[in-house]
């Protein structure tokens, strides 16, 4: 599969990942940019300990990645976690609205 990606809202979410996979509902990705309001808002240690037991406990049951696609046998380095952080807080903010229409 072959998917073409928005340089202009990269990483912005909003893609209906419902559609993509034939769900029969509306799943759609996060903003992880560093905007804000809209974007991936957390600290490094809330980053990594989201990473690495796949649920964000800010939020009753909320989570940041979905087990399916991210098991938790998947595995990484504590410096490759602060690296992927270092390089989501660097890429540059957006601010994308979901729009979900009923």
């Amino acid at each position: 599969m072959t998917l073409d990606v928005n340089t202009e809202s990269y990483l912005a979410g909003g893609v209906n990942l419902g559609a993509l996979f034939r769900l029969p509902f509306a799943v759609f990705s996060r903003n992880l940019t560093p905007h804000p309001e809209a974007g991936l808002e957390v600290t490094e240690s809330e980053f990594i300990e989201v990473m690495r037991l796949g649920a964000d406990f800010r939020r009753p049951g909320g989570s940041l990645r979905v087990t399916p696609h991210f098991p938790a046998e998947f595995r990484m380095t504590l410096e490759d976690l602060q690296s992927v952080y270092a390089y989501l807080r660097s890429i540059p903010a957006i601010d994308k609205t979901i729009e979900i229409s009923e």
